[in-house]
């Protein structure tokens, strides 16, 4: 029996999850701290905000991060804009 191969949605963090990120550090927390609360290495969550690690739809990680912001799931993703091509 062949397996279905599940294919993520990729996404994008939302602005909303942006500028409440913002604004906690701008209130002084540090990334770090973030991190930690959010049960992840400081490193993993510069990577991800800096798009070195790619996330999708429902990503864990990121909905971690959105509750130690207080952020409800959907609110920490947007669709990933892709350029389209046409014909000339």
């Amino acid at each position: 029996m062949a397996e279905k191969i599940l294919r993520l949605r990729p996404a994008a963090l939302s602005r909303r999850f942006e500028l409440a990120l913002h604004d906690r550090r701008k209130a002084g927390t540090r990334l770090y701290a973030i991190a930690r609360q959010a049960q992840l290495s400081p490193s993993t969550l510069s990577s991800i905000l800096h798009g070195a690690q790619s996330i999708h739809f429902g990503d864990a990680r990121v909905i971690r991060v959105g509750a130690v912001l207080g952020l409800p799931a959907k609110a920490c993703f947007s669709r990933v804009r892709t350029a389209t091509s046409r014909a000339a």
